[in-house]
């Protein structure tokens, strides 16, 4: 028998049952309802017809809903609508049911309206059977009103009028009007609707574990470029901002850039996720890959600003992943109104420039459904995370910044590839540890304790002119009570294996190892032995720190560009020919060679330079062009700019009058007029050649009028003539001409 105890706690839990199973029905309907935003027509139009004839009664210049003017169906005699239609995109998701419309008129009117709606964007019929016909006695008056109602669209024909189709392509048309034929007017500020719908039930997400599992790649094949997961993840472009990653969003606060605590030299601040490129192995056209599997959706150049093509990608895990200017090409989604499920590792897009960018590179960042509302748009800034972590001895400064009532998203490790810190138990005999490539050696009796010592990979830093080549590593002792060991009896050896670091622009004989000095805030060199051979540089010290191996660069002088103009030119800029752009990119001497010369045509998408580009239409064009070398130096960009004008001018001339009779001596005046078809006529010249020899006058525009003598030799039979010439040039060096005749005739009969 179950004792009194067992029988109260099972009394508890039935009454919790209750509760819950209270709750649920009360509010289970309710939970998912929404109801979307008044949306105003877009179109209004109207008719009215007298006997056969349709009137306009309506000043559609002026319907508005804020400017204080109003749609006037002035008063009219017979009956009449007023068409409401584009209402636009009222949002609602794929799978919801519309369960209500509400509509909100604003406005005034002398009698009692009616409001219809019909299928289609145009009147045909009815979705109401009459008595169904919304009436606005509340309009029915001097002063303006507003009604508003909730109705129903369970029935069935009202239901397939405004079903979610139908909704969603806006196949819709409302009405206003009066059913019989006496006069009447309406003024119609604003006619707005809007809908209920229960949205689909959605599968519900994965919880969140509490410790969070790892689940993310690198966006790219960075293995088949021959890069380590650490060489490639700890040496981006650009890094997260731990203390304000509110990139596009205003912030008037310094920005400090943190990496682990330390404050990282890098030039891009206020940066909420990771850009890899040309030293990731990441270059134009690489193909971008899914970092987990999930739902990708698009979001184009013209809507996200400076990101230009994105795809994100919700992994129902609470997070999603961005990936940022991407090419126009191979996209996996490129419309807005798709959703498609990708697999982790598939080609979702191609590296690109869209966007403000000053390079090819992967921008890759993640957000935290930082509220757990199932949506991600209302978690920028806060739910932006930095998926290596917080590894820091202080709080990330992240979650300590607050806007709104919300804090920032704490960060975890989210790659599945990220090597956890090393930790070995040192004995005063001595021992080793090693992470990677980084050997460290504790000779007997360095401490007079048994030590526990932590590793840890660090980015790649730099100093000036010299340069990390492989990750920097942090080392810490601490003794069984867990304090920092400082005291060491022996010095300590660190080795670093460099023989798959990449030294092309690296200067290997200075290669060295630093330490960070958090007094002084610099990189300070140790005293290293560089094995060229084995391809190893060890040093001892008595302190642990941040350690770095770093070599001197050798390339620090970006590349250049001649361009070579080819056709047939005219003035600077114009030819009259189809044209052949060369763009030859040069590395200087000594550096280590071109990596490939970009150019976009017109402000379109980027592409590699590898042949002449030929330009065959008329119009002007512009090249925007710059190289870059294999040790990441890049050209400042470049505009060149030239127009193809293939066509002559059009010119005629027409001399007034064209015939000098009567032959008496007299200088008759002869008007000069014609005409050019030109946009960019570079010059014009007039010249009159007389077959007597005499010098003429000089013609310099048409308008102007000229003198010339009506006479002619007796024995010249055919008559004395002034041939007159006009010859034009363009800017790209097309010419024409034109050539009129006046004469003097022997014999006025015989013309």
């Amino acid at each position: 028998m179950p004792t009194a105890q067992g029988r109260k706690a099972f009394l508890r839990i039935l009454f919790y049952l209750f509760v819950s199973g209270v709750l649920f029905i009360l509010l289970h309907n309710t939970s998912y309802a929404e109801t979307t935003v008044f949306r105003s027509a877009n179109t209004v139009t109207t008719d009215v017809i007298i006997g056969n004839t349709y009137n306009v009664y309506t000043d559609m210049s002026n319907c508005s809903a804020t400017d204080g003017l109003t749609c006037n169906r002035a008063l009219g005699s017979g009956y009449g609508n007023l068409y409401f239609r584009n209402f636009g995109d009222f949002g609602i998701p794929d799978g919801s049911t519309i369960t209500n419309i509400k509509i909100r008129v604003i406005g005034k009117a002398n009698i009692g309206l009616y409001v219809g709606v019909s299928p289609g964007t145009s009147y045909t019929s009815n979705c109401q059977v009459l008595s169904d016909l919304w009436t606005m006695w509340i309009l029915n008056g001097i002063n303006i009103s507003t009604y508003t109602v909730t109705t129903p669209i369970s029935n069935g024909v009202l239901s397939s009028c405004l079903s979610l189709n139908n909704v969603k392509t806006n196949n819709f048309i409302w009405r206003i009007n009066y059913s019989g034929s006496q006069s009447w007017y309406a003024n119609i500020d604003n006619f707005e609707i809007a809908f209920d719908y229960t949205p689909p039930i959605a599968p519900t997400p994965t919880p969140t574990p509490a410790s969070v599992q790892p689940f993310l790649d690198l966006p790219w094949d960075y293995e088949g470029k021959g890069k380590s997961f650490e060489n490639v993840v700890l040496n981006p472009v650009s890094w997260f901002d731990h203390q304000y990653p509110l990139q596009n969003v205003p912030c008037c606060e310094e920005k400090v850039l943190v990496f682990k605590g330390n404050e990282i030299n890098g030039f891009y601040r206020s940066h909420n996720g990771y850009d890899y490129g040309l030293k990731n192995g990441v270059v134009l056209g690489t193909p971008v890959l899914a970092a987990a599997s999930g739902w990708a959706t698009f979001k184009p150049e013209s809507e996200s600003g400076g990101a230009g093509n994105v795809i994100k990608i919700d992994h129902e895990n609470g997070y999603q992943s961005w990936y940022e200017h991407l090419s126009p090409n191979g996209l996996i989604v490129s419309s807005t109104q798709e959703r498609i499920f990708v697999n982790k590792g598939d080609k979702i897009g191609e590296v690109g420039m869209t966007g403000n960018t000053s390079g090819p590179h992967i921008h890759f960042s993640v957000f935290k459904d930082s509220n757990e509302s199932d949506t991600f748009d209302d978690d920028i800034p806060w739910g932006v995370t930095d998926p290596l972590g917080w590894q820091g001895e202080n709080s990330d400064p992240w979650t300590q910044w607050e806007s709104n009532g919300r804090k920032g998203t704490p960060s975890y490790n989210l790659f599945i590839a990220r090597v956890p810190p090393k930790q070995e138990e040192i004995p005063t005999a001595g021992g080793s540890i090693s992470l990677g490539d980084i050997l460290v050696s504790i000779s007997s009796n360095t401490f007079n304790a048994e030590v526990k010592i932590i590793a840890d990979f660090g980015p790649f830093e730099s100093n000036g002119l010299i340069k990390s080549v492989m990750p920097s590593i942090f080392l810490n002792a601490f003794d069984s009570l867990g304090q920092k060991v400082t005291q060491f009896l022996q010095p300590v050896t660190i080795t670093y294996d460099y023989a798959d670091a990449d030294l092309l622009n690296i200067n290997e004989e200075s290669l060295k190892i630093y330490w960070f000095n958090e007094e002084t805030g610099q990189w300070e060199g140790l005293p290293s032995i560089v094995d060229t051979l084995n391809k190893k540089v060890s040093t001892e010290t008595t302190h642990f720190s941040q350690f770095a191996l770093m070599g001197e660069l050798k390339d620090l002088i970006a590349p250049v560009t001649d361009v070579i103009i080819s056709g047939d030119k005219g003035q600077e800029g114009w030819y009259r020919s189809d044209v052949s752009t060369e763009l030859q990119g040069y590395d200087n001497d000594g550096g280590i060679g071109l990596q490939y010369t970009l150019y976009t045509i017109n402000g379109s998408d980027w592409f590699e330079y590898k042949d002449p580009i030929i330009f065959s239409s008329e119009g002007t064009h512009t090249i925007t062009y710059e190289s870059y070398d294999k040790a990441e130096n890049k050209e400042d960009r470049k505009i060149i700019t030239f127009s193809i004008d293939k066509t002559p001018p059009i010119v005629s001339v027409f001399p007034d009058p064209q015939v000098l009779w009567p032959p008496n001596g007299k200088f008759v005046p002869v008007k000069i007029s014609g005409f050019i078809q030109e946009l960019h006529l570079a010059n014009k010249t007039f010249n009159i050649i007389d077959e007597y020899g005499m010098t003429m006058p000089e013609v310099n525009e048409f308008g102007d009028t000229i003198f010339l003598e009506a006479r002619r030799n007796s024995s010249d039979f055919d008559g004395r003539k002034y041939i007159i010439n006009i010859d034009t040039i363009d800017f790209a060096g097309n010419k024409s001409s034109a050539q009129t005749e006046v004469i003097v005739p022997h014999d006025k009969s015989k013309e």
